[in-house]
């Protein structure tokens, strides 16, 4: 079982990917909530079966519901403007002030539907593969990036704790370099099936084998030590739908068994609510970022909690 799970992911991909290239829906937008509610339930499945973590199956009442709150916000409210309004008119501005960029032939149209989709593939990663590193190293950008990292666990549903910004920027830098590359829309909406699966699988705490797989994709047991406590381990794997940027930039990094602790050092979500958890993250991370941490801030925080994400996951962690 532990080497079909992933495979069993990508066989719903593939689904989902005949069914926006053939039209088998009116819109493509219910074929990805087709596949995401496919492998959502899969990899449910997998965490209860085959639990990676034991401890990480513990998660509090209040944690969860900011998960489903931010999960519920992307898909209602972010992802619909991005894709109506924002990059529309970013679109139509780009090609009003450059009319040339329609005329080049940025994609191979003419080509087999795997080189596309590769070609696809691999240039929505460069972007979002740059923009991922760019939010490690601002700043401003890792206070709204850490709200993702600041969970002290891994699961399927926490792979949607996203600042909205980062969503913004995230999809700019992928699905909108893939407009401006007059890529056709359902090879677009191929890419974006492929990061709702690889997205929920990439965060499940499940104990599955991902050899072979994890050469090209950005499968958990890769993802696991981007959200390593310890920085220098962090710094690695930040392709989202693949590690092919990671090998060619020096940041790919592999491992059997993965990081003992996940989160931010010294730090762990307040679980005081959506809002205020994004507020929170931004402000606090990107301080400390600064080097001006907010000393009476910290306290504060440090008082609702017991101990720090590394201390109490140190303390508890076991691998089933």
């Amino acid at each position: 079982m532990r080497w079909g799970v992933f495979p069993t992911a990508l066989t719903i991909y593939t689904v989902a990917a005949a069914a926006i290239r053939s039209h088998w829906f009116p819109r493509p937008e219910l074929v990805l909530m087709s596949a995401l509610l496919a492998t959502a339930a899969l990899a449910a499945a997998a965490e209860r079966v085959l639990p990676f973590r034991l401890d990480w199956a513990r998660i509090s009442d209040e944690e969860r519901q900011i998960d489903r709150k931010s999960w519920l916000a992307l898909v209602a409210l972010v992802d619909p403007v991005l894709k109506l309004v924002i990059m529309p008119t970013l679109l139509s501005l780009a090609m009003s002030a450059a009319p040339w960029l329609g005329r080049l032939r940025l994609f191979p149209s003419d080509l087999s539907l795997l080189v596309q989709w590769l070609y696809a593939v691999l240039l929505a990663e460069l972007g979002s593969y740059w923009m991922h590193r760019f939010a490690h190293e601002s700043a401003t950008m890792w206070g709204i990036h850490s709200f993702h990292h600041n969970p002290a666990r891994l699961y399927w549903l926490n792979g949607f704790r996203v600042n909205p910004l980062n969503m913004a920027w995230h999809q700019l830098a992928s699905v909108f370099v893939l407009k401006l590359a007059s890529t056709p829309d359902d090879i677009v909406q191929m890419v974006v099936a492929l990061g709702v699966v690889i997205g929920v699988m990439q965060h499940c705490n499940a104990d599955v084998r991902y050899d072979g797989w994890n050469q090209f994709f950005g499968t958990a047991d890769l993802h696991r030590w981007h959200h390593a406590v310890d920085a220098t381990e962090a710094r690695s794997n930040f392709g989202t739908l693949t590690v092919f940027w990671d090998r060619i930039f020096g940041t790919y990094k592999h491992g059997h068994v993965g990081p003992t602790c996940v989160g931010i050092d010294g730090d762990a979500p307040a679980n005081r609510g959506y809002l205020s958890d994004l507020w929170i993250a931004y402000r606090r991370n990107s301080d400390r970022a600064r080097g001006t941490a907010i000393l009476a801030e910290t306290a504060e925080v440090s008082s609702t909690r017991p101990t720090s994400a590394a201390t109490r996951c140190c303390a508890t962690g076991v691998h089933n």
